[in-house]
């Protein structure tokens, strides 16, 4: 769909929000490919497999996304960039890995709460261009900024991190949110989209930083 143009659902995006989408979803994937590859690389894959997993990390999100808000082929199939960022993200961090043995548990964290800020955004935003009601809409920009991991948590068998780690998928719930208000009471889109990065981004990496995390019930196992 180019800039402006109506889609099948019967609405349009400006050319500030389809900026805003293009700009965090392309950054979102470079961000999440170079995440995968470090947990590929932790895990002893070998080039293929931490090739692949820079793939589900960065890619799977917005898969799930457009499969079901029908944006058929996906943007990471339509679209060549998003696997030239990928296989590069896959290179930089495979020729690069002895520099990123060296990288700081805190940094890590910090690039990844940017990536699911941004593919968050990016999926709500899609979500809203595509006509999908507010409600399902906040699900689909979380999905979009969640459903990468847990594709490569399964893959190199762990439980997925967004079903039992400090707080991480609420993180992108709010920026979805706050994307959504942002639409429905007419605030300047670059502005909402900033507002909506910021609270994520801050909300994850204070999550981390003080340990907070959703209850957990400590139930016994059925006999």
């Amino acid at each position: 769909m180019t800039v402006g143009e109506r889609d099948d659902q019967g609405a349009a995006a400006t050319p500030i929000t389809a900026r805003i989408t293009r700009v965090a979803d392309l950054s979102a994937t470079l961000l999440f490919a170079l995440e995968g590859g470090l947990v590929g690389i932790a895990v002893g894959l070998d080039p293929v497999g931490v090739l692949v997993v820079c793939f589900v990390s960065a890619l799977g999100g917005g898969l799930i996304r457009d499969v079901l808000t029908n944006a058929l082929p996906p943007a990471a199939v339509r679209d060549w960039h998003y696997a030239v960022i990928v296989i590069a993200a896959a290179l930089l961090v495979w020729t690069g890995h002895a520099l990123f043995l060296h990288v700081p548990a805190s940094l890590v964290v910090a690039l990844d709460a940017a990536g699911l800020a941004l593919s968050a955004i990016a999926g709500t935003e899609k979500a809203l261009d595509r006509g999908i009601h507010a409600l399902p809409a906040v699900f689909l920009g979380t999905v979009s900024g969640v459903g990468g991991g847990m594709i490569r948590d399964i893959i190199i068998n762990r439980v997925p991190r967004v079903l039992h780690t400090d707080v991480y998928a609420s993180a992108a719930c709010l920026a979805a949110l706050i994307v959504v208000m942002g639409r429905l009471a007419g605030w300047p889109a670059r502005m909402t989209a900033v507002a909506a990065g910021v609270a994520c981004f801050t909300l994850r990496l204070l999550a981390y930083h003080f340990g907070w995390a959703l209850p957990h019930l400590a139930v016994a196992p059925p006999v």
